[in-house]
């Protein structure tokens, strides 16, 4: 059986749930190897991004030191690659080795309307790439559910 990437399952999921940058985060995810190199790669992950700035747990000091020395040319790269997210500084947070945290959900990236509530959402039910194991539907599916009530729970 052939199994397909995590980017582009990623893609897939957001495409269904119609998010426009869903498409750019999985992307962004997706080439962090690329964009940051093979040693910090190794040693970090994105976390998050927020109001501009691009969040990367690293699981040692030392990594988060070369995250800061390698800071200009891997926000160049991040900004000739995706210059849509408007990503303006890579942010580096310190975590136990093994214990990186779930990303947050692209969709809370959304601008909000001035009254504060969240934008409708058009949603359609998660499928993941063809030749994906039944398991893996279930799990997004699972996800899905997880995030409308964390929607709604917001409102």
């Amino acid at each position: 059986m052939k199994m397909d990437k995590a980017g582009d399952i990623l893609k897939e999921f957001f495409s269904t749930l119609n998010l426009e940058k869903g498409e750019k985060y999985a992307a962004l995810f997706s080439s962090w190897r690329k964009i940051a190199g093979e040693d910090i790669a190794a040693h970090s992950r994105v976390a998050d991004l927020r109001k501009g700035t691009l969040i990367v747990e690293l699981d040692h000091p030392g990594w988060m030191q070369m995250l800061r020395i390698q800071h200009d040319e891997i926000l160049g790269k991040l900004s000739a690659k995706y210059p849509s997210l408007g990503i303006r500084s890579v942010q580096g947070r310190l975590v136990k080795q093994g214990r990186f945290s779930p990303p947050r959900e692209a969709a809370q990236e959304a601008p909000r309307p001035e009254s504060g509530e969240a934008p409708p959402r058009k949603t359609a039910s998660p499928a993941p790439a063809a030749g994906s194991p039944p398991e893996l539907k279930e799990a997004f599916i699972r996800l899905k559910k997880a995030l409308e009530e964390r929607s709604r729970k917001k409102r």
